[in-house]
C-alpha cells in the first residue's frame, strides 16, 4: 500500500475560501434577482435600466447562472478541502509508474521529479 501524505492548508486559505463563499452567495442572489424581476420592479426603474435589462439576449441567463452557480459550488468545494478543487501542483500530483510489475500510483514530492515530470494542469 502506497504512502498517505496529509498535508493540511496554510491559516490563511480558510479565510480566502469563506471570502470566496460569500462572493459566491452574494453573486447567486444577485443572479436570483435579476432573473426573478418582476413588472412592478420594471416599472420602478429608470429608462435607461430598462432598455439594458430588454437588451439583454436570451443566453445571458444561462451563462450568468451557471458561472455564479459553479462559483459556489468551487469554493464550497475548496472549504471541504476536495482534490479537484484546487487543481494540480507538483506537490500533489499524482503519476503512474510503470514497472514490470504493473503500475502503482505514488506522488511526486521532490522538486527534481517535479521539474522532470510537470503536472498537465496549471495554475
Amino acid at each position: 500500500m502506497a504512502p498517505t501524505f496529509v498535508r493540511t492548508p496554510p491559516p490563511w486559505f480558510r479565510i480566502v475560501a469563506i471570502l470566496f463563499l460569500l462572493w459566491g452567495v452574494a453573486g447567486v442572489f444577485a443572479f436570483y434577482s435579476q432573473v426573478t424581476l418582476g413588472p412592478a420592479a420594471l416599472a420602478a426603474m429608470g429608462e435607461a435600466d430598462r432598455r439594458f435589462h430588454a437588451s439583454l439576449p436570451h443566453w445571458f441567463a444561462w451563462v450568468y447562472g451557471i458561472a455564479t452557480w459553479g462559483g459556489l459550488f468551487g469554493s464550497i468545494a475548496l472549504l471541504l478541502g476536495r482534490r479537484w478543487a484546487g487543481g494540480c501542483s507538483p506537490r500533489r500530483c499524482w503519476r503512474s509508474r510503470s514497472s514490470s510489475a504493473g503500475s502503482s500510483p505514488r506522488p511526486i514530492w521532490s522538486r527534481e521529479r517535479a521539474r522532470r515530470r510537470p503536472c498537465r494542469s496549471r495554475w
